[in-house]
């Protein structure tokens, strides 16, 4: 078994990679939301939450070998191409991300307004809307 440790490019193309695979994910996200796929949802939550902690742990080899001489010549034109893929796949994580929870709040505010029209009807909706809605206060209060 290698004991060696990965080189900053590798750990720059490992975290490439992981963006990447968030991205995925997120755009699985934003698919499950708008078809209400709450298992698909959750699934696709999972899966960011792992790759954001396999993210973390590149991340801090990445500062530990960043304050270390660059490599010159060559090897120095990649590690700038590699810089170069890792600014636009993070940038298109923070896009999909922008739109996912865009998505999210207009799904909140469809439920609430469900919720308030459920309310005004009389009978066994509007008791099962006040459950719901203490529900959502609960949750909310939790996060």
């Amino acid at each position: 078994m290698s004991t060696e440790k990965p080189t900053y490019s590798e750990l720059l193309e490992r975290e490439i990679g992981l963006l990447n695979a968030l991205s995925t994910a997120l755009t699985s996200a934003k698919a499950a939301i708008a078809s209400c796929k709450v298992q698909e949802l959750e699934e696709s939550t999972v899966i960011q939450r792992h790759l954001c902690a396999q993210m973390e742990t590149a991340s801090v080899g990445i500062r530990r070998l960043q304050p270390q001489a660059l490599p010159a010549g060559r090897e120095a034109g990649t590690v700038g191409e590699l810089r170069e893929r890792w600014q636009k796949a993070h940038a298109r994580v923070q896009q999909l991300n922008k739109e996912v929870q865009g998505v999210l709040w207009r799904s909140q505010r469809t439920v609430n307004a469900l919720l308030n029209a459920y309310r005004m009807i009389e009978g066994n909706y509007a008791v099962e809307a006040l459950r719901q809605t203490s529900n959502v206060r609960a949750i909310q209060e939790r996060a």
